[in-house]
């Protein structure tokens, strides 16, 4: 998984790191939604994206359940004690050892009938 991480790093349709090359940040996935259909939004990093990504564990709406439920700190906690479990990448192969940030949740404190108590 590691070699097919590198390979798909920073090509069309896969992930980009734009630290890495700048230009990448033209691919980025981006989109509208109605503001009064939004309700939250995580932000992750690809280090937080990890639990799904590479861990499995939970899917991206068990992610945004825990970041709701847990704060964001309770993702990191959820990923550094995975990496720890498996330090060299044996069991889930990735590039970093570590996980270096932490998600941000925001959420809007309305529903579409109105603000949520």
């Amino acid at each position: 998984m590691k070699v097919a991480e590198l390979a798909a790093r920073n090509r069309p349709g896969e992930f980009g790191i734009a630290t890495a090359e700048p230009s990448v940040a033209k691919h980025a996935l981006t989109g509208q939604v109605d503001v009064l259909a939004l309700h939250e939004a995580a932000v992750v990093t690809d280090g937080a994206a990890r639990i799904v990504k590479v861990f499995g564990a939970p899917d991206r709406s068990g992610l945004l359940d825990v970041v709701r439920t847990d704060g964001p700190a309770a993702v990191i906690r959820r990923v550094r004690s995975l990496e720890a479990g498996d330090p060299v990448g044996a069991r889930w192969p990735r590039n970093k050892s570590r996980l270096l940030r932490r998600p941000s949740h925001w959420a809007t404190g309305y529903s579409v009938g109105g603000p949520t108590s």
